[in-house]
């Protein structure tokens, strides 16, 4: 998945993407960096540079170790760090601080 945003608020296409084990390139926005560590969950490239883009994409198809190893850590990443338990666990503390639960 190719995402060219200039600007992701919490970037639900490329978490959806991760998640279903498609690799991932990116722009290095806000949004998304909960989601991607390059070379890891996924890449990025700094907008506006094509060049980059095109560099880092085919290296995402011509690298099939590394684009088998971005599929695998990135779908961990999103079962772990964004499960319904780990969700329940932050509103919880979320909760907590706000002290309407002690």
């Amino acid at each position: 998945m190719l995402s060219t945003s200039l600007l992701e608020g919490f970037g639900y296409a490329v978490a959806e993407a991760i998640s279903c084990g498609c690799p991932v390139l990116s722009t290095d926005s806000d949004g998304v960096r909960s989601f991607i560590t390059h070379n890891k969950t996924g890449k990025f490239y700094p907008i506006g540079n094509v060049e980059a883009a095109v560099a880092e994409a085919r290296d995402l198809m011509n690298n099939k170790k590394l684009r088998e190893y971005i599929r695998i850590q990135g779908r961990q990443h999103m079962s772990l760090s964004f499960s319904p338990d780990r969700y329940a666990i932050s509103f919880r503390e979320m909760m907590t601080a706000l002290r309407i639960f002690h």
